[in-house]
Formats: C-alpha cells, sequence, structure tokens
C-alpha cells in the first residue's frame, strides 16, 4: 500500500482536519513544512515506507519544488 493511500486511511480513520495536521507538522510554525518535517511526521503517523517512498510522496505535495509545502499545496494532494 502507498504511503499516500496509508495516510488518507490513516486521516479518514481517525477524522483528522488537514489544517490540524498541517499545524502539527509544522515545527517551527513557519507556515510551511518541509521534507525533514515532513518525514518526521510520517514516521510518528506510524506509517510504514522506506525513505525514498516518503521523499517521493513530500514531492508530490511540492508542485513548484520549493522545498517546503504550505497548507493550500497539503490540502490539493490528501
Amino acid at each position: 500500500v502507498s504511503v499516500q493511500a496509508q495516510l488518507r486511511d490513516l486521516l479518514a480513520k481517525h477524522s483528522v482536519r488537514i489544517i490540524d495536521l498541517f499545524k502539527d507538522w509544522d515545527e517551527d510554525a513557519n507556515g510551511f513544512v518541509n521534507k525533514k518535517e515532513f518525514r518526521k511526521a510520517v514516521a510518528t503517523l506510524g506509517l510504514v515506507a522506506p525513505k525514498a517512498e516518503v521523499d517521493a510522496l513530500f514531492d508530490t505535495f511540492d508542485p513548484d519544488r520549493s522545498g517546503e509545502i504550505d497548507y493550500k499545496e497539503m490540502d490539493k494532494c490528501i
């Protein structure tokens, strides 16, 4: 099962709002989630995936390739 599918299932199962998840992931409260924060958040959720898959998922959330995702980018992908 892909990391993205695991994430969607987990959010649906626990009725998690994307905005709440984003705020939790944004450790430095700068309005963006970088790759390091994303990797840590995915692991904290208990999702099992190789680092390369997690990085690839991050890249799908970051279409402008800025190295950070904002709430709008994340909301479009989940």
